[in-house]
């Protein structure tokens, strides 16, 4: 990853229930790698300078590098949001990987043991920029990555709709269990 990207670290500031920018921290990651609408939280930036750079763009890549180590992200909101400090942006080169390729490569078994190997040891595992750095990720062409990705958004369509009956069918069965009581 150190030659396909760089990397920034998120900004320090208390949220609060009101601000200018969403702040999106560490718990908002949920377990799919999607940014979570529960519980927002937010922040007023007064310098232009750091509106700007910690302002994350559609299919920003940001990463957990402490707690949730490796919990990878990628930004998909029209809402203006910065991230915050235990946050890492990763920015990647575009000529030769993909956001969304990557992030999918960081719900990977592979992705997942190169994280556990790097932070091996740690009392409280961290995995800073150095740490990333060291990711190792096959990279085939950008149409095969393009393709790649098609194939995993069908999946996730299918997924999304299984979700769905799951959640139908615990809501019915939930009703008849309050019917009978």
């Amino acid at each position: 990853m150190g030659e396909l990207a760089t990397f920034e670290y998120g900004y320090t500031i208390s949220a609060s229930d009101r601000g200018e920018f969403r702040l999106i921290r560490i718990t908002d990651i949920d377990e799919y790698g999607n940014i979570s609408d529960k519980d927002k939280k937010y922040v007023d930036l007064a310098n232009e300078t750091d509106k700007e750079k910690y302002l994350l763009k559609e299919n920003d890549i940001i990463m957990a590098r402490i707690g949730s180590v490796g919990e990878t992200a990628i930004f998909q909101s029209k809402e203006k949001s910065i991230f915050a400090s235990y946050l890492i942006r990763v920015n990647l080169n575009q000529k030769e990987i993909l956001p969304k390729y990557y992030w999918y490569f960081t719900k990977t078994l592979e992705y997942w043991n190169q994280v556990e190997q790097l932070t091996k040891g740690t009392v409280q595992p961290q995995f800073n920029a150095n740490s990333l750095k060291e990711i190792q990720i096959p990279i085939p062409s950008l149409e095969k990555q393009k393709e790649l990705i098609k194939e995993r958004e069908k999946d996730l369509i299918i997924i999304g709709y299984q979700k769905q009956s799951i959640n139908l069918l615990k809501e019915k069965q939930q009703k008849f269990l309050n019917n009978l009581w």
